[in-house]
């Protein structure tokens, strides 16, 4: 028997199996049927969860940890990590905040300003930005009632009997646009833990962290205040996910500046990859050469450009770029650069 599959003459010849080679393997155009091609996932939201206002909380900070300890920022690390673990988002490193932070000379955590907070959003190139406050850490006040009994009277001190106690954390946060400041939603937490017990993080928890707990390890996890913690961040995760749709993307400033340096071959500018600037891109460069201003008001309201030349961009920073020139004359300090059309 001779095989082939260029044309359909051994279907002829041996109409059963050939049939069956001719459908699965070898169509008759030739060749092997082509797979569909599948859909490539929508991209992600890239958000920012910047530190956590804690000051409502700080009492409890010795009361618990033995030590001072920065809850907010231990909540809102933990708030990130699952956001980041779940899937439904791009979570900003942290390392990328705190740069932006310290360049934009911003103020790191407890932000009440959403302008603030936006001004930070906007420099990682997040499309939103989650602010925060911890509102309650610890034990509650009022009495557990346990099924089929009623509850346990509270103490003199006002807490609730050692026998069956009540561990809470609540949250507060905001969704804030990182393009226009304005907040998108807000959305508020509960985390409850109920164990007997007089203490909410056992000793063990801090031993077999070696002096280093954090708020995101298994010890502190597994602890009374831990896992109240852990409720109040997963129920706040979950509010600030069903917002995906709802969320606005980033958009970059226009790419329009400025020649700050003139002085070489190495023409620099003030845009850069924060504009969406890339190496390799071409910028139209002109010359202001006369102001329209209003006869009344004398305000600026047009210019009148002369093309001087075009500059090539070689390296790229994120406020910043440098481009070889080239034109009829020198480039000037103060000569406007724009994307060539």
């Amino acid at each position: 028997m001779e095989w082939g599959y260029t044309d359909c003459a051994l279907m002829r010849k041996t109409p059963i199996l050939t049939l069956f080679l001719a459908l699965v393997v070898f169509p008759c155009n030739g060749g092997l049927r082509a797979q569909p091609q599948t859909s490539q996932p929508a991209k992600r939201h890239l958000i920012a969860v910047l530190t956590f206002d804690g000051s409502a909380v700080n009492g409890a900070s010795q009361a618990v940890f033995g030590t001072q300890f920065d809850i907010g920022r231990g909540i809102s690390q933990m708030l990130a990590g699952r956001l980041a673990s779940d899937g439904t988002y791009e979570v900003a490193a942290r390392p990328r905040v705190e740069e932006v932070i310290k360049r934009r000379n911003l103020p790191d955590g407890g932000l009440v300003d959403p302008a603030a907070a936006a001004k930070i959003g906007y420099g990682v190139g997040a499309d939103a930005v989650v602010v925060g406050e911890v509102t309650q850490f610890g034990w509650d006040d009022e009495p557990v009632k346990t099924e089929g009994t009623p509850a346990e009277p509270a103490n003199p001190g006002g807490a609730a009997s050692p026998a069956m106690r009540k561990a809470v954390v609540t949250i507060t946060a905001q969704f804030v646009d990182a393009n226009t400041g304005q907040v998108l939603v807000t959305a508020n937490s509960k985390g409850v833990s109920r164990r007997s017990g007089t203490k909410l993080l056992d000793s063990a928890a801090t031993a077999g962290s070696g002096g280093n707990l954090t708020m995101e390890s298994s010890n502190f996890v597994q602890s009374m205040i831990g896992e109240a913690t852990a409720a109040a961040v997963n129920e706040l995760a979950k509010e600030l996910e069903g917002e995906n749709a709802n969320l606005p993307k980033w958009t970059p400033p226009p790419l329009k500046g400025q020649i700050t340096e003139a002085s070489n071959s190495n023409i620099i500018i003030n845009v850069g990859s924060a504009a969406g600037l890339k190496v390799g891109d071409k910028m139209l460069v002109t010359r202001v050469v006369h102001v329209e201003r209003d006869r009344v008001t004398e305000s600026a309201v047009g210019a009148v450009e002369d093309e001087v030349g075009m500059l090539t961009i070689v390296s790229v920073q994120e406020d910043s770029a440098v481009g070889h020139f080239s034109g009829a004359e020198s480039a000037k300090i103060g000569d406007q650069v724009r994307p060539l059309q």
